[in-house]
């Protein structure tokens, strides 16, 4: 048996017909793997969180090349409503400033109340780069601020980077 991970975040079980049907020689044991080997292994899911088609476009194509899930909203609204469907946060969310109906400052806020999401990585991804908007961001507990153009490689490693801690701080949280 196994699980899977479906494009919206959905987890579903993976099971042998064999088993299921008592053909298998002798008592079958199932042992779950350990999760934070299964954690290591599992692709990302990144949400993309920016007004522009185009950008949300470049961003989850980098995303996907990269091996991971791309999960694009258009604003801070819908990513608000994309993750209480999901059920499961994100492992990361990149997020622009300036976006209509809920902006990245909002977003940030609204997220960081929530109970148990204190620490998802978020990463502020804006044409803004004047002091007074990476402090803001900085102040509402954004995890890391770039600035657009930006390059893929840089964005890439800073997602690995980010993401690897947040699974190593969530394994030993558990432990």
């Amino acid at each position: 048996w196994g699980a899977t991970l479906l494009g919206d975040g959905t987890v579903v079980l993976i099971l042998n017909p064999i088993d299921l049907a008592g053909a298998a020689d002798g008592p079958v044991i199932v042992r779950p793997p350990a999760p934070r080997l299964v954690a290591e292994r599992e692709p990302y899911t990144v949400m993309v969180v920016d007004d522009s088609l185009s950008m949300r476009h470049v961003l989850s194509m980098a995303v996907k090349k990269a091996g991971w899930i791309a999960v694009p909203a258009r604003d801070g609204l819908e990513a608000l409503d994309l993750m209480q469907r999901a059920g499961r946060p994100p492992d990361l969310v990149l997020l622009d400033i300036e976006m209509p109906r809920m902006d990245g400052f909002e977003f940030l806020s609204a997220v960081r109340s929530q109970k148990g999401r204190a620490d998802l990585p978020i990463v502020m991804l804006t044409s803004r780069s004047g002091d007074k908007h990476r402090d803001r961001a900085s102040a509402l507990g954004a995890t890391d601020y770039m600035v657009k153009p930006f390059q893929e490689d840089v964005l890439i490693r800073n997602i690995e980077r980010l993401v690897q801690a947040s699974r190593r701080s969530d394994a030993r949280a558990a432990s």
